[in-house]
């Protein structure tokens, strides 16, 4: 295994682990993993709807607000997929990544809360 290989497996036994998952096989583990990205992505939604609704009124804000958004995702998505091509563990690692990602993304919008 090459570095490149070792970090992204180390970060999703560390992510994994803090959600003290207790799944024993792959087929659970890739359950549990899609659940915590289920979770972390309509929580990701609920905020970003409460954003647009706290600053309606401001058009200026809304389009920066969303442009950043798309970006974000992009960035998501080609950060997360590359690191773990097809195989038995992409599900689970994907998952788990976007799961810690849209976690970090979560916690970033919701300054724009009241």
């Amino acid at each position: 295994m090459t570095l490149k290989t070792i970090r992204p497996v180390l970060l999703l036994t560390i992510i994994f682990s803090a959600h003290h998952c207790s799944a024993q096989t792959q087929q659970e583990m890739n359950e549990q993993a899609v659940g915590m990205y289920n979770t972390s992505d309509q929580e990701l939604n609920r905020v970003y709807r409460s954003v647009l609704r706290e600053y309606k009124e401001d058009t200026t804000f809304l389009r920066r607000f969303r442009e950043a958004q798309r970006i974000w995702l992009q960035f998501r998505d080609a950060k997360c997929w590359p690191d773990f091509p097809n195989g038995n563990l992409a599900t689970m690692a994907v998952s788990t990544l976007f799961a810690g990602i849209s976690t970090l993304r979560n916690s970033r919008m919701s300054v724009w809360q009241n």
